[in-house]
């Protein structure tokens, strides 16, 4: 059962449902929760001892991508492209430089992230 409001007309008294859900043929909204690209990345781990090592690791991230210069955009950064990286010695500091190299949405391709810096 769909939780009602009531609304008055008149005397009379008049359940409200909520607005139906969109149909099985709707096309998600670019904002919809739940859509996701699968990228492939070249991250570039440097340490400070002098180790060096490329990866290229594909993952899913979550769309859309937040707007630049945003804290949404930074979280979204931290969260979704950084836990990729680090595959070198821990003790030490360490610089990633990471680029979106494959990409099934088209918007993420060619991005570059810089950490450690």
């Amino acid at each position: 059962m769909y939780p009602t409001a009531t609304i008055e007309v008149g005397v009379t008294r008049v359940p409200q449902l909520p607005p139906p859900a969109a149909g099985p043929h709707a096309a998600p909204a670019p904002t919809s929760p739940g859509l996701n690209a699968t990228v492939r990345l070249r991250i570039e781990n440097r340490y400070a001892d002098g180790a060096e090592t490329v990866t290229t690791p594909v993952v899913t991230v979550p769309l859309p991508l937040p707007v630049e210069d945003t804290t949404e955009r930074e979280d979204w950064e931290w969260e979704h492209i950084l836990g990729h990286s680090g595959t070198g010695p821990t003790n030490v500091h360490g610089w990633y430089d990471i680029k979106i190299i494959e990409s099934t949405a088209p918007e993420l391709l060619g991005l570059t992230f810089d950490f450690g810096y």
